[in-house]
């Protein structure tokens, strides 16, 4: 507060303040009520229709998920096949050996 001599001038800079404060006040409660309803929207329609909301998130993410694992394939390709190769031929012996 700036110093005033006169009451009314102190008066009408506390109203003032009181006011913004108010302002402030409305403000917020208007965002969190605005927040909530949305909240509550979403919530709502997951509940509703979940096969609709999975469904397009699956059309999203498929890609990506099929995606990263074409390059993580190509990145251990020759690990990979040697890995499948090294199972395929101790099953052979395990097969050879069971049949003798």
């Amino acid at each position: 507060m700036t110093q005033h001599t006169n009451p009314q001038e102190q008066i009408a800079e506390i109203y003032e303040i009181l006011k913004k404060q108010e302002g402030r006040r409305k403000w917020s409660l208007f965002f969190v009520w605005t927040k909530r309803i949305i909240i509550w929207g979403i919530i709502i329609l997951i509940v509703l229709y979940p096969g609709f909301i999975f469904s397009q998130v699956n059309k999203f993410l498929m890609p990506m998920i099929e995606q990263s694992i074409e390059k993580v394939y190509e990145k251990n390709k020759a690990a990979l096949q040697e890995t499948a190769q090294n199972t395929a031929n101790s099953v052979m012996e395990k097969a050879k050996s069971y049949l003798r």
